[in-house]
């Protein structure tokens, strides 16, 4: 199948020139503030339901829905136009993660023989490749970076275990940790790997590899009912935990359990960290019941309202990604056309924010 294009923009564009969260009990970062041209971006004219995942070298990735089916779709980095990366023969096809000019996800249908399988896309259909593992009947793709995949797979017992590629399916690394009892991994840098899995029944912890299953850390704070690590770059790695009465809390590790940073701003209910670049990480808190996308470096005093930089109509923001750009996608509910928008924090910055 080829990719498709030049699909008219259902779109708003505007430029914030850096302006920081207004929140009560939120303190300024006394660093200049990133400059971000917010988009909203669409999907062909045959699909909805839009579903952001990742970004890479400013395209953002993720599905859509519509009556051929789920289709995983790419936005271009210089149009900001949907291209359809759906395999042909298969029902279902979605992104889960990017990096530069990589996408990975799943697919299932004919194809597939009727089973979910991971996939690699460089940037158009045509590019897809199977990364199901021999012998495996349900798996994957969650994140990239450099020239590695991550995900899970399954064939038996345990139910899920993470899994590394680089490439091919044939490169499959299984990098499930001895006496756990399931695992996920869902993001790479492309030298670290990060996830969760379940050490105890019901307790999950965030984990950090570097190649292989005996390289794993156990990332799980002291104080926490459960633990997922859901990006990583350079010595970073962010996520979030669970606190019980207390809800979810975003945070920041520096390779051990003992170096978590909480980034919970003060004030909210509950906050999740989706992405790191660097210094600078992404993703959601909660106040008043509504979400907000938010932005950190490095600490919960630092945070910014990304939400504050859209125009008016808009709630239950979340950031979910940030590229090696700085660019960040989210999405946002759209009150006056009563639909979920994807949306895209394009950086204007001189440097990406976690440079």
């Amino acid at each position: 199948m080829q990719s498709r294009s030049i699909y008219p923009i259902r779109a708003v564009t505007l430029l914030a020139a850096g302006a920081l969260a207004l929140l009560p009990l939120t303190a300024r970062t006394q660093t200049p503030a990133p400059k971000f041209q917010v988009i909203i971006l669409s999907a062909p004219p045959e699909l909805n339901e839009l579903s952001l995942e990742g970004i890479g070298n400013g395209q953002a990735a993720g599905s859509a829905s519509g009556p051929t089916g789920c289709h995983a779709i790419l936005w271009s980095a210089d149009t900001h136009r949907p291209i359809d990366l759906h395999v042909a023969g298969c029902i279902q096809t979605k992104i889960h993660g990017a990096h530069e000019k990589s996408q990975v996800g799943e697919a299932n249908g004919d194809a597939t023989h009727g089973e979910t399988h991971a996939v690699l896309w460089r940037g158009s259909a045509r590019s897809a490749v199977d990364l199901n593992p021999e012998g495996v009947n349900f798996s994957v793709a969650m994140g990239c970076g450099g020239n590695q995949q991550v995900g899970f797979a399954h064939s038996g017992e345990p139910s899920e275990v993470a899994v590394l590629w680089s490439g091919t399916a044939q490169s499959a690394v299984n990098l499930h940790p001895h006496n756990f009892r399931s695992s996920r991994a869902l993001a790479t840098d492309g030298r670290h790997q990060v996830g969760s899995g379940v050490a105890d029944v019901r307790v999950e912890h965030a984990l950090l590899w570097s190649g292989t299953s005996e390289s794993m850390v156990d990332l799980h704070p002291a104080g926490f009912d459960n633990s997922y690590a859901t990006g990583v770059s350079g010595k970073y790695q962010v996520g979030y935990g669970h606190i019980e009465a207390k809800g979810l809390r975003a945070l920041l590790w520096t390779g051990t359990a003992r170096s978590v940073v909480n980034l919970h701003p003060a004030g909210y209910e509950s906050s999740k960290a989706n992405g790191v670049n660097g210094t600078t990480q992404v993703g959601w808190g909660t106040l008043n019941r509504k979400n907000h996308a938010l932005l950190w470096r490095g600490s919960a005093e630092s945070v910014i309202d990304l939400q504050a930089l859209l125009p008016e109509g808009y709630e239950n923001t979340e950031a979910l990604a940030i590229d090696e750009l700085g660019n960040v996608i989210g999405k946002g509910y759209n009150l006056t056309l009563h639909h979920w928008d994807a949306i895209l924090w394009l950086n204007k910055s001189a440097t990406a924010p976690g440079s």
